[in-house]
């Protein structure tokens, strides 16, 4: 090998050796935010005719009857689960969970009721209530968390809106809306954790 081969080796060593460069702010478009996935049963009277028939075999004693029982609790719990859609959620940053709460304040502004504590007599102000601006900030909110909805067949629904939210809210039975308001809840809390534990050694440590 010449002189100038080395020389060539060596600059194309030392290029490689180096610390290349990256652009931090296109990697946290990619920050991974934590999911979780809601079930649905669409088919409530599936479910209550479930609930009945196994309260009815808890109670039988007669073999012929638990048999006739399990098959009608199999046949309608498979009416329930041909009613099962799966809402996939997912986390936001709390920068866009404040970007929702300005503006439901800057849509509904936020008044006040003021009183006097009847004691020192001092001035309280007390916010009232705005259903509109509770239904707008929701309706967004979800909209944030809500990344789509599979069918029992695994077609995916993932045009989700505002508009789109409030129709689920008017139909939806309550104990799915229960369900998919304390996921999202969990989901804020674990983006909320993450972002605290940022500066401490925590990730370093692990």
């Amino acid at each position: 090998m010449t002189e100038i081969d080395v020389d060539t080796a060596r600059t194309v060593a030392e290029a490689n050796s180096k610390p290349g460069k990256f652009s931090f702010l296109d990697r946290l478009q990619d920050r991974e935010y934590p999911t979780e996935d809601v079930e649905v049963y669409l088919d409530e009277a599936a479910g209550l005719r479930i609930h009945k028939l196994t309260q009815e075999l808890i109670a039988s004693n007669d073999a012929e009857q638990s048999e006739v029982l399990q098959k009608q609790i199999a046949y309608h719990s498979e009416k329930a689960r041909k009613s099962r859609y799966t809402i996939h959620m997912q986390g936001i940053s709390t920068e866009s969970y404040d970007a929702v709460v300005d503006a439901a304040r800057e849509e509904f502004p936020v008044e006040y009721r003021e009183s006097r504590h009847p004691l020192t007599m001092a001035l309280e102000r007390t916010e009232i209530e705005n259903e509109p601006r509770e239904v707008y900030f929701r309706t967004h909110l979800w909209s944030k968390f809500i990344k789509s909805v599979e069918d029992p067949d695994g077609n995916i629904d993932d045009n989700i809106t505002p508009e789109w939210v409030a129709v689920l809210l008017g139909h939806a039975p309550i104990i799915a809306q229960a369900r998919i308001q304390v996921t999202l809840e969990q989901l804020r809390m674990t983006t909320a954790w993450m972002d605290e534990i940022q500066g401490e050694d925590f990730l370093a440590k692990s």
